[in-house]
Parts: structure tokens; C-alpha cells; sequence
């Protein structure tokens, strides 16, 4: 997308400080910043720890410090409010980003999920509507947080990272926004910045939450196309943390649909039991045709 460049006359305003900040801005080459971000390049100039420190005077406060230095970029027109996440900077020398990049940049411990993960590995042909992302839990956003802080060195920060809010839509896309308290496999995807669960992590979520995936239909042709090539690594992290009832919709899949015979995936089969909740598709009614071994109602097509 085309640069959005502020007026001409925005180095008359800045300051020494400013024009430190605005080629550390186009250096990142993101379309927004967070405070907390924007506040570590500030950190960077005044601690000395830049390539090039300014070792300007320190008499005033972290916050006092960032609050001058965001008001002269902003007056500058270097940065405004972003139109999506509102705490957030739009820098505005910079380009735009596609929603699941800016999503990710505004939370930093987001990723792409479910139907949208499915659809970044290749795993289907679907294009979803809305961007699927997952974060953990409030209850566990906290901890994830204060992690980055003190892996930044910025745990005594006056401006914390603080857990992200999303829109119901970013750059025109809606959002379909999930939490977890379980833990999230994600990776970082290769030249962009965005973060996707593992290949292993998103079939886990195609048994757990086939709904978000195309339905349980859909999740069995992907994983009829697709599970053989990396069924080592999935068996592995099912075992991990696998709900009972995964681990029998996995195992039926795995050895009766795809004929894949594994010493972990028999044991599986510990977890069956019979019940009217014990579906193979969570979201259809039960049928009384069912697997002997994993006691599941086969209610799919």
C-alpha cells in the first residue's frame, strides 16, 4: 500500500530527540507501535544503550520523558492514533500491513489459529472471512506479559505492556477472537509479523474445536490429506495435553479412517467410555453407530 507521508514542514518541529526516534520508527518498518514499544527506543536514547546514545539530560520521569517525545512526533504528524487499535501509534512514514500482521503487532502474544493456521500451512483450501486468533486467557495474559517485560529488560517500567483489546474488525477484516488457558504452540511466520500455531498445535485445535476448523467434516478430509505427513508430531502433541475426547476422535481418525497403527495411539484408547456426549462431531446429535474400540458415536457423513 501507498506511504502516507506527514507534511513537509515535520523536521522544522522535531526535535534532536525526534529525528533520533523517526529513524528508529522507519527502521522497524511496521505500520503501528505500541507504547510500551515506543517507550523502550526512548529508554534506548536516554540509558545510552542506542548505537548512537543522544545522553540527553534525565531529570524528568520515564513517563514524563516518553509523554514529550510522543507529543512532538504526534504534532509533527509522524504519529496519530491507529484507526483499529486506538492505544496504539499509526507511524504515519510507514506503509500498512495486512489485518493478521497488524493484529499480531498490536498483541504480541497473539497468533493466527483454527481456520485461518489451517489456511496459512496449506492445510485447506478454505478462505475464512473472519481472521482467527487465539491468545491465552486473561487469567494467563498477565504472566505472558511480565515475561516479555523482563526478557526487554523493562520490568520496572512506568509503561507497561498491557494486555490488548481487539476490534471486531482490523484494516476491514472482522476478527474471531479466542482465548485459551491450555498452552498455545505458535511460531513466528518467515518474512512477515506474524505468528501462526504450529502445524502439530493446529491439528490439536481441529479435534478441540473442529467448529472453528470447517467443521468436523472438513477436519476429517485435512486430516485424510494432510495428518500422514506430519503424524509423528501431531501423536506428540496430542499426548501432551489432549482432552479425553480428542484423543479418541484422533485415534478413530488415525486407525480406522487412515489406517495409521501406533503403539501411542492404541493407548488412547484408555480414555474411551461410553456416554451420549462421546461424538466424533461435536456439534451434530448422537447416532447409534459407534466404534467398539473408541466408543464414539460416528455422527458424521
Amino acid at each position: 500500500m501507498a506511504q502516507i507521508m506527514p507534511p513537509v514542514a515535520y523536521k522544522e518541529k522535531l526535535t534532536r530527540a525526534g529525528h533520533y526516534l523517526v529513524d528508529k520508527l522507519e527502521a522497524r518498518r511496521v505500520p503501528i507501535i505500541l507504547p510500551y514499544h515506543f517507550n523502550i527506543l526512548v529508554h534506548e536514547m536516554y540509558k545510552g544503550t542506542a548505537e548512537e546514545p543522544l545522553y540527553l539530560r534525565r531529570e524528568t520521569t520515564e513517563y514524563e520523558r516518553y509523554n514529550r517525545l510522543r507529543e512532538n512526533l504526534r504534532e509533527s504528524g509522524i504519529i496519530c492514533p491507529d484507526r483499529d487499535y486506538r492505544r496504539a501509534h499509526k507511524i504515519t512514514i510507514a506503509g500498512d500491513l495486512p489485518a493478521d500482521e497488524v493484529a499480531c503487532i498490536a498483541d504480541p502474544i497473539c497468533c493466527i489459529s483454527y481456520l485461518s493456521a489451517m489456511q496459512r500451512w496449506g492445510l485447506t483450501n478454505r478462505s475464512p472471512k473472519p481472521l482467527f486468533i487465539t491468545r491465552p486467557a486473561r487469567s494467563n495474559a498477565k504472566n505472558a506479559l511480565a515475561l516479555i517485560m523482563h526478557s526487554d529488560g523493562m520490568s520496572e517500567t512506568e509503561i507497561p505492556l498491557t494486555n490488548t483489546t481487539h476490534p471486531a474488525r482490523v484494516r476491514g477484516r472482522s476478527l474471531s477472537v479466542h482465548e485459551r488457558k491450555t498452552e498455545i504452540d505458535y511460531i513466528a511466520i518467515r518474512g512477515t509479523h506474524a505468528r501462526a500455531t504450529t502445524v502439530p498445535q493446529t491439528f490439536y485445535d481441529t479435534l478441540h474445536n473442529p467448529e472453528f476448523c470447517g467443521g468436523m467434516n472438513h477436519v476429517i478430509d485435512v486430516w485424510k490429506e494432510n495428518a500422514r505427513n506430519h503424524v509423528d508430531k501431531i501423536i506428540e502433541r496430542m499426548n501432551r495435553d489432549g482432552s479425553a475426547i480428542a484423543l479418541c476422535r484422533a485415534g478413530y481418525i488415525l486407525e480406522e479412517i487412515m489406517g495409521v497403527m501406533h503403539p501411542t495411539v492404541d493407548a488412547w484408547a484408555m480414555h474411551a467410555q461410553r456416554g451420549g456426549s462421546r461424538k466424533l462431531d461435536p456439534q451434530k446429535p448422537f447416532v447409534p453407530e459407534f466404534s467398539e474400540k473408541w466408543m464414539i458415536s460416528i455422527n458424521v457423513q
